[in-house]
């Protein structure tokens, strides 16, 4: 009885959320401590095939998917349209480009974050026979390579707006592949369906 108690106590403070999608995840966070300033927010990065399990049995309050879930008592709502871009410095051959098409790009190096989880799959399944891949995990260790080298990278949309030190000599180029823009979709359970106006809302 007291631990139930306890446990009941645990998930009055506490919001839990997932995603496969680092980005996103971390707004996501940045919204709920907005919305609940008072509740601990725990992250976890799990797989797109793990998610919707840990949502049904209650793990999760909230996840972030690249695909709506149809199961009874879930609510599932467009969160954010993201696009694949091709950072490059001004003087890059190719930034004069509105659109680059991957072959543009055969067998050059590209820099990749690895952490940004749906994306670094897709780019590393389509294009990993196109392009050299240069991977990197930590995303200081990512953005500071863009800016000491001016080595072309994989960017998204969705980090465009936050990227730290920005630098002027840049220029943001999107890709031509039609799959290289996604839907991302915020579910929940019908419970929690009344706080997702305030959560899908620009800050």
């Amino acid at each position: 009885m007291v631990r139930q108690i306890q446990e009941k106590a645990w998930q009055m403070r506490t919001l839990t959320i997932a995603s496969y999608i680092f980005n996103l995840r971390k707004d996501l966070v940045s919204r709920l401590s907005v919305l609940f300033p008072e509740r601990n927010i725990i992250s976890e990065q799990l797989s797109s095939e793990q998610l919707p399990l840990g949502l049904l049995q209650g793990r999760f309050d909230y996840i972030i998917t690249e695909y709506e879930i149809d199961e009874p008592n879930v609510c599932c709502v467009p969160y954010v349209t993201d696009k694949l871009w091709i950072c490059l410095n001004k003087n890059d051959p190719l930034a004069h480009k509105r659109s680059i098409d991957i072959n543009d790009l055969k067998n050059e190096k590209i820099l990749l974050w690895a952490q940004s989880g749906f994306w670094a799959s897709y780019i590393r399944k389509q294009y990993g026979q196109i392009v050299q891949l240069i991977t990197v995990s930590g995303e200081q260790e990512y953005y500071d390579l863009i800016n000491a080298f001016d080595i072309r990278a994989f960017i998204l949309d969705t980090t465009l707006s936050s990227a730290p030190n920005r630098q002027n000599r840049h220029i943001y180029v999107p890709l031509s592949d039609p799959a290289a823009q996604k839907t991302f979709y915020l579910c929940c359970q019908a419970k929690n369906e009344r706080y997702i106006p305030q959560l899908i809302k620009k800050l």
